[in-house]
Parts: structure tokens; C-alpha cells; sequence
């Protein structure tokens, strides 16, 4: 589930520049039959969440989680900002070190498997906006 949270590594990082937002894909890849379908999965996942990013300051990292040699030369092809390789350490330590390496003002991660509405960013900045000291926006669309 995607959720977005002010980056609490905020100017403790010195890039040369700043995005305002990091949008940061964790992924995970095998040859194994349940990938079967996965890079397409993947494209979709990256093309919706840059659809609902138009127009901000953002940078996109994704994370390799362990994945197969072959996948990591694919994700080399997603054009993202910056491509972290690493051995398999688990979700939880994969996206605390995907906070650490965010530059944005405020963190976004999702799965590589999520479809981003259109104007999902839009939605998840008023929120922020809106409340004088948003921690965490998380969630799915609710009746």
C-alpha cells in the first residue's frame, strides 16, 4: 500500500538540488512463474505514478530489492532518477533505507505492483496542506 509522509531525513542529506517530493518504487523480481507477468505490472505501476507527478519537483528512485541479474539490466530501461541495487534485506529495511536516501522535502513509497489514480499526488498534497502537522498520508480508495 503506497503512503507518503514528510521525509524525516529533511536537509540532513546534501544533494547539489533538492526536489520537493521523492517518489521511491521498492521492487523485487524473480525468475519464478509468479513473476511471470511483472515487468508489465511494473511499466504500469511506474507510468501512473509519473502521470499523477506531472508538473511537481519530484525525483524517482527505485529500489532493487534482491532481485535476479537479468531484471536489474531492465530496470536500467524505467528511466528513473537514480537505480539502487541490493541483496534481498527485507521490506522493512528496504524502505527504511529508501528514507535515508530520499532528497524530498516529502517521502513517497509504493510497491512496484500499485496503479496510481489519476491526480493522486494532487489528493495526497492537500491532505499535507490541509492539516498543520500531517505525519503520514496512507491508504487505499474507500467507499
Amino acid at each position: 500500500m503506497p503512503r507518503t509522509a514528510m521525509n524525516p531525513n529533511k536537509g540532513e542529506v546534501p544533494p547539489p538540488a533538492n526536489p520537493k517530493i521523492s517518489l521511491c518504487v521498492l521492487t523485487h523480481w524473480t525468475g519464478h512463474a509468479y513473476h511471470k507477468h511483472r515487468i508489465p505490472v511494473i511499466e504500469l505501476c511506474l507510468s501512473s505514478l509519473r502521470e499523477g507527478a506531472k508538473g511537481y519537483d519530484y525525483e524517482l528512485p527505485i529500489f532493487d530489492n534482491g532481485s535476479d541479474a537479468s531484471f536489474r539490466k531492465k530496470l536500467l530501461q524505467f528511466n528513473a532518477d537514480t537505480v539502487v541495487l541490493s541483496p534481498n534485506i527485507g521490506k522493512q529495511s528496504a524502505q527504511q533505507r529508501m528514507v535515508e536516501l530520499a532528497r524530498g522535502e516529502i517521502f513517497y513509497f509504493t510497491d512496484d505492483d500499485i496503479y496510481h489514480y489519476p491526480n493522486w499526488l494532487s489528493e495526497h498534497l492537500r491532505i499535507l496542506d490541509t492539516y498543520p502537522h500531517p505525519i503520514l498520508v496512507s491508504g487505499s480508495p474507500q467507499r
